[in-house]
């Protein structure tokens, strides 16, 4: 047997709608606009979802809405150039009629506004587009209720960047929407992880950020890795150089701190090789230094035949000395 898998806030919202109405502008009357602003009888401390046995006829309208008598929720998480082709939805509107009704809630504090947008900004700015009248579901919603209705109408959406979902949740914490992530998570039935998951693209240095291109379309761990990399300054400044490539097949999140500890600002040396001679010009070994800075000391062939051991020792030694002066002493041979 398979249990069904749970209606999401929008599902329970429209088994709970009662009628539809058309409302062309001004012509909204007294008493429906009334009803349809009346609080709900707490705003404090609520639940995550309300239950379905609490909402009432009263509570929810569909309708018809001029849509310039909204505006946008505050704390609208799609960004204007994540809104994808408005003109192409705007015709489509036209020809086939909105398919999806956006919700709204009613406003007291405005003359001219009368509803705010808690999710559908793009249908919105379409049907102003397309000059046409905006289906809207009519509810009022505390701050902490609209914020899950607007997480859970965008959790099927693959367009809105985790960077966007971040910068809302970061301004509904700065105003007191929720008092810390742990409510935050609680509220938004997010789990912990996901959420600090989230906020990682905020705790990447701006100037990191900035250097790479796609930086709103990285992996959550991603941008997990490079926020805990860039807290050392210097792999920050690594980083940065790599910015270009970051995200890229070439560099991912599985290999990007081979590539940060292998950069560096220094151009690439080529083999370097020194020939040692005594005081009477005979060669006596080739100091040899690869691009990757590893020293080998090659001694001549013939050379055992005119020094001891511990002659040649005191050879290499000398040379050590010369190159390391400024190093301090070296041991004793």
């Amino acid at each position: 047997m398979t249990s069904k898998k749970p209606k999401t806030a929008l599902a329970r919202l429209l088994d709970n709608i009662s009628q539809i109405d058309r409302i062309e502008g001004s012509e909204v009357g007294e008493s429906l606009v009334e009803e349809m602003i009346a609080p709900t009888k707490e705003e404090t401390v609520q639940p995550a979802i309300t239950p379905r046995s609490e909402l009432s006829n009263k509570e929810i309208n569909i309708q018809f809405i001029d849509p310039k008598y909204c505006r946008p929720w505050q704390f609208a998480d799609r960004p204007d150039d994540e809104m994808g082709n408005i003109e192409e939805l705007a015709d489509s509107i036209k020809r086939y009629g909105q398919q999806e009704p956006v919700l709204v809630r009613p406003l007291t504090t405005s003359s001219t506004i009368r509803f705010e947008i808690v999710f559908g900004n793009r249908r919105w700015r379409a049907c102003q587009l397309a000059g046409e009248s905006m289906l809207a579901i009519i509810k009022s919603v505390s701050d902490q209720e609209a914020s899950l209705f607007q997480k859970e109408e965008n959790e099927k959406r693959k367009d809105l960047s985790d960077l966007a979902r971040a910068r809302s949740y970061r301004a509904q914490l700065e105003a007191g929407i929720f008092v810390s992530e742990a409510e935050m998570s609680k509220r938004l039935d997010i789990s912990r992880k996901t959420l600090n998951d989230l906020m990682a693209f905020l705790r990447v240095p701006d100037e990191l950020a900035a250097a790479i291109p796609n930086f709103k379309h990285l992996s959550r761990a991603m941008a997990v890795k490079l926020a805990t990399l860039a807290k050392d300054k210097t792999i920050l400044n690594r980083l940065i150089e790599l910015g270009p490539k970051i995200g890229k097949k070439m560099l991912l999140t599985s290999n990007i701190e081979k590539f940060v500890y292998q950069t560096s600002t220094t151009p690439t040396r080529k083999n370097e090789k020194i020939e040692i001679k005594d005081t009477k010009g005979h060669a006596l070994f080739n100091i040899i230094t690869n691009s990757q800075g590893t020293t080998t000391i090659k001694i001549k062939p013939n050379l055992a035949n005119r020094y001891d051991i511990d002659d040649l020792k005191n050879l290499i030694y000398q040379y050590l000395i010369d190159c390391k002066d400024k190093e301090g002493a070296l041991d004793e041979p």
